[in-house]
């Protein structure tokens, strides 16, 4: 069993860097909770103890006390150990829904929508690795080489994660001068980094392999490449945010839609994609009575084969219309019912200037092939 003073030792961590106070947590309890997920030697795993006690925290009504909390999962995510997020896998819906603080704060209140927007995008973190089984932040080689049908189900995922991000786009005059809330995205300023980078270089692969795809594959890619473009427009948006209280953000170009003109007109010219259906009828024909229950359970199996591939294409088709009109829609109105709040300051040290690396825009192939590796050095 878990120790009563390791017990109390996380507890008390957990109670001072969650604290009433809108001003950042001190890195000192924060760091002593990320270290604790790697501790081994306790018979109990100090993880069941830490989620726990931050899931507690989750159900006050102060949004200051819940948004320190959700921060602290995101550290734990991004510098934890590993059983951290895995220990999440099953309960990381019922923890991040916020039911109680959903329930008793105001709901139209500035921070209580922000709050809410930010546990979505750790929900979404944790998704990713429910079904992929890694975090893109920590395995940025999984885009590499990426062919059908894996990259379809690899970058649906990360265009989700980034638009889960981008919909904790605050407006500028309602992100303030408050500490708090400017730690919080420089949080998510880091994870854009990787998660862009990694969608970039994924877009890349697909666009050339896009002349070689079937009809179908082909408009996954042009979906995929829209998308991509409104993403970009949007990250541009949060990084011009960023930007007033962050010394160093990177720079990152708008993406040109001029190729998409000859993609649509390539993808006219592409033949239906139904040589499955052939071959299944030719099948019936050559096959006499004694295999026939043979090839009924061939069509089974390439049944169930269908109906993975039709969930692929429902959850591109989701990223497209809803989970982006998500964004743009939701936040519209956020932004419209905030407009009477005031700004809270966080009060206490004066705010620390956080440095984000170097970062070079995307235009071409040929300019990130040539910025790739320099890139990979710079990303936090």
């Amino acid at each position: 069993m878990l120790g009563n003073r390791n017990k109390t030792a996380i507890k008390n961590n957990i109670r001072k860097s969650t604290n009433g106070k809108a001003s950042v947590s001190k890195e000192k309890h924060v760091r002593a909770i990320i270290l604790r997920t790697f501790s081994k030697q306790e018979k109990e795993n100090p993880v069941e103890q830490i989620i726990r006690y931050l899931s507690m925290r989750l159900e006050k009504t102060n949004w200051v006390v819940v948004l320190k909390s959700l921060m602290i999962f995101h550290r734990c995510f991004r510098d934890g150990d590993a059983s951290f997020i895995e220990s999440m896998k099953p309960r990381s819906s019922q923890i991040f829904s916020l039911h109680k603080f959903s329930v008793t704060a105001p709901a139209t209140h500035l921070y209580t929508v922000f709050v809410k927007k930010y546990a979505k995008y750790l929900e979404e973190k944790v998704s990713v690795f429910r079904l992929l089984g890694y975090q893109f932040e920590k395995n940025k080689d999984s885009v590499k080489n990426l062919k059908p049908p894996k990259c379809f189900k690899i970058v649906p995922k990360l265009q989700s994660q980034l638009n889960a991000l981008l919909n904790c786009k605050m407006r500028t005059q309602h992100v303030g001068t408050n500490q708090l809330i400017h730690r919080t995205y420089v949080l998510l300023i880091k994870d854009s980094l990787t998660i862009y980078s990694m969608l970039n270089e994924a877009v890349l692969q697909l666009i050339d392999l896009f002349w070689k795809m079937k009809k179908n594959d082909a408009m996954k890619v042009i979906t995929i490449y829209k998308l991509f473009a409104k993403e970009t427009d949007a990250l541009i948006g949060l990084y011009e945010i960023g930007k007033r209280f962050i010394r160093s953000i990177p720079e990152i170009k708008k993406i040109e839609l001029t190729i998409v003109d000859s993609m649509d007109k390539h993808v006219e010219q592409l033949p239906e994609d139904n040589s499955s259906e052939e071959s299944g009828s030719e099948t019936k024909k050559d096959d006499n009575k004694d295999k026939k229950t043979k090839s009924k359970s061939t069509k089974k199996t390439k049944k169930v084969q269908a109906n993975h591939e039709d969930e692929s294409d429902a959850q591109l088709k989701e990223n497209e219309e809803e989970e982006y009109d998500d964004y743009e829609d939701k936040d519209r109105k956020y932004d419209d019912d905030s407009d009477h709040e005031e700004d809270s300051s966080s009060g206490g040290d004066d705010p620390e200037e956080d440095v984000m690396p170097d970062f070079f825009g995307f235009a071409t192939a040929s300019q990130y092939q040539q910025q790739q590796q320099l890139q990979q050095q710079q990303f936090l």
